[in-house]
This record gives structure tokens, C-alpha cells and sequence, in this order.
């Protein structure tokens, strides 16, 4: 792999809105990211952060729109969703699951660390909006529950 090729591929991404690269090849792998919100710690986190939240309420209108009901839980912070608490562990939640207030839901990764998300009302989750590993932005939808 040559050296200033991957100099200008850090170039590239320090100058495009991009938050997470990976590239890999036969020869080599190359993964990059960075972080889009600055956060300091003195002490582990005790509490987990409030959860951002809205009611959806959309009803059928005359020209066969569709009916949307449920409640989204978005995501308090910017990181990295994970719906289990390692990979071979069983996942916190699924379509159809009922869950109780205080219930964990997934868990956010900020800087190294790992961020339970809690549901903030009793309720059955009828969909999940993100996929395992991805990148979630702070207020994104990530569940919606009824």
C-alpha cells in the first residue's frame, strides 16, 4: 500500500462530512472516524442519559393516507447503537417485545463508553429503525413502541 495514498485518503475524509470509513482489500484495511459532538468526563456515568422522545399521531385522511401511531424513542447522544450487550449475548429487544419503563433497550458507545438506553414508557416495540452497529446522531428515531 502506498503511504501518500493513504495520506490522501485522510485528506479526503478530514474534509468531507463523513463521520466513518472502511475500506479493505486484499492488501490492506483502512477504517477511519471521528466523533461529531465533544464530550467530557470526570467519572463513569451512574444514571443513564434522558432519552429525547415524540409522540407520532397521524390519522387516516380521506385520500387513503396512511394511519402512523406510536411513540419513537430517539437517541439521547451521538455513538454507536448496539442492540445486544456483546455479540453473543441475546438482543435487549425485538418486534413485539413488551417493555416496562427502566427497561434497557440497546446501549449507545460515546468515546469508549457504553451508554444504556432505557425505554421511557411502558409500551411494545413495533419497530426498530436502525440497524445493529450503526452510527445513530443525537435525537434520531431509533424504536417506535405503541
Amino acid at each position: 500500500m502506498n503511504i501518500e495514498l493513504v495520506k490522501e485518503l485522510m485528506n479526503e475524509f478530514k474534509d468531507s462530512d463523513l463521520t466513518r470509513i472502511k475500506l479493505k482489500s486484499q492488501e490492506f484495511e483502512l477504517e477511519l472516524e471521528r466523533s461529531t459532538s465533544i464530550q467530557v468526563a470526570s467519572a463513569p456515568m451512574i444514571q443513564a442519559p434522558q432519552v429525547a422522545t415524540a409522540q407520532i399521531n397521524i390519522t387516516e385522511q380521506p385520500q387513503g393516507e396512511v394511519k402512523v401511531e406510536g411513540h419513537l424513542i430517539k437517541s439521547p447522544m451521538v455513538g454507536t447503537f448496539y442492540r445486544a450487550s456483546a455479540p453473543d449475548q441475546p438482543e435487549f429487544v425485538q418486534i413485539g417485545t413488551k417493555v416496562k419503563k427502566g427497561d434497557v433497550i440497546c446501549i449507545i458507545e460515546a468515546m469508549k463508553l457504553m451508554n444504556e438506553v432505557e425505554a421511557d414508557q411502558d409500551g411494545e416495540i413495533i419497530e426498530i429503525l436502525v440497524e445493529n452497529e450503526d452510527m445513530v446522531e443525537f435525537d434520531q428515531p431509533m424504536f417506535r413502541i405503541r
